[in-house]
């Protein structure tokens, strides 16, 4: 496997894959840069079932980006001595990632996987725009095009991968991400009865946001209309759950505003998932949501918008209340009118959104799929 910053930023899912296919008997390497998205030294040791090589890596000052010289040499190289069945490279905006094009019409079968696509469109910087048209058009173009398939996280990242490359003859399918219930379950180490006692959060309706906290998860806009809700009722509270380069933003924003527990990183975040009645994504994008597949494992229903995988999951049968991007008054009045709904109500929602995930989106269930579709890869190219 090939994968920038493992096993930092928003690599868990091929962290999480990794080590399951090594515990179920394969032989997994998995290639990756040697520092994070922020330029942080990564460590050299694996931590889990599959061996794992760093690439010599430059960060970029002041990007979430690094440059790694010689990247298919070395690709080329680690490859020579590994002889792998399957090459799977994960993403398709990052140096190294984007460098296993090097592997074009060879025997062992190239697989690049989108976790999500961003379209030029989507960012707002108008220098960002310029520079993903570049991209798409050159490097990740060359990448796709020397694929031997292209896997795509969710349908929605599939639509946007036919529009950007409308090249019919490139090979693509969904296969989700999913979740690992085992070490979700293994998260759950506070009573809830504490966690309610400490944060005054009892006969409240209490809604949790967990995951990166950046601007791009709609993260502004979910405070904004939680503060216009809790000037309204006092019986609602938010729980906020996760780090990111906008939490001391905004911890400086919500001082003031009465039940908002903004409480950062957290490994117990089973605990947390369940002292909530809602989970709550404004999100701007996504490929496919992890935490959200994780608050519906924990019966949670959920406030969220139309982006990445969410259509796959109510086409699954799971259930929320789907808001426009950007909205706040959208989003405020969903939240105020939830407040009145009965406890039992929404237990029964999110009783309805666990099963869907245990049918659909677990690691067991992914990786059996995934299993086939190497096997199927493999015996092709023979």
């Amino acid at each position: 496997m090939i994968c920038d910053f493992f096993p930092t930023y928003g690599t868990k899912s091929v962290n999480t894959l990794a080590n399951i296919l090594g515990e179920r008997g394969h032989e997994v390497l998995v290639v990756s840069t040697s520092v994070g998205i922020k330029g942080e030294k990564l460590p050299s040791a694996s931590k889990g079932q599959y061996k794992l090589i760093r690439v010599p890596s430059i960060p970029i000052f002041h990007l979430p980006y690094s440059i790694t010289p010689k990247a298919k040499s070395h690709l080329l190289k680690i490859a020579h001595s590994f002889q792998p069945d399957i090459i799977h490279s994960h993403f398709i905006i990052y140096w190294l990632s984007l460098s296993s094009s090097i592997f074009k019409n060879r025997e062992t079968p190239l697989i690049v996987t989108l976790h999500g696509l961003t379209l030029p469109q989507d960012v707002s910087s108008w220098p960002l725009q310029e520079a993903f048209k570049i991209l798409y058009r050159t490097k990740a173009k060359d990448l796709v095009e020397s694929s031997s398939h292209v896997l795509c996280v969710s349908k929605l990242v599939e639509e946007k991968f036919r529009s950007l490359y409308t090249d019919k003859s490139i090979s693509h399918s969904v296969i989700p991400i999913g979740i690992d219930t085992e070490s979700l379950d293994a998260t759950v180490n506070i009573p809830s009865k504490k966690l309610q006692e400490v944060m005054n959060l009892g006969g409240k309706r209490v809604f949790i946001y967990l995951g990166r906290v950046v601007k791009d998860k709609g993260i502004f806009d979910l405070v904004r209309a939680f503060e216009y809700v809790r000037s309204l009722r006092d019986d609602v509270a938010l729980v906020i759950v996760g780090d990111g380069d906008a939490l001391r933003v905004l911890k400086e924003v919500g001082q003031n505003i009465p039940d908002l527990h903004i409480i950062g990183f957290q490994t117990d975040i089973g605990s947390y998932l369940s002292i909530g009645n809602v989970f709550v994504s404004p999100s701007y994008r996504e490929g496919l949501s992890t935490a959200l597949l994780e608050a519906m494992y924990f019966q949670l229903p959920f406030v969220t918008t139309m982006v990445g995988g969410v259509r796959d999951i109510l086409d699954y049968g799971g259930f929320g209340w789907i808001v426009p991007k950007g909205s706040v008054d959208a989003l405020a009045k969903t939240l105020y009118d939830i407040c009145d709904m009965s406890d039992i109500d929404l237990l029964e929602i999110g009783q309805k959104n666990k099963q869907v995930v245990l049918e659909n989106f677990t690691w067991n269930k992914i990786v059996g799929q995934l299993e086939i579709f190497y096997k199927k890869m493999k015996d092709d190219a023979t």
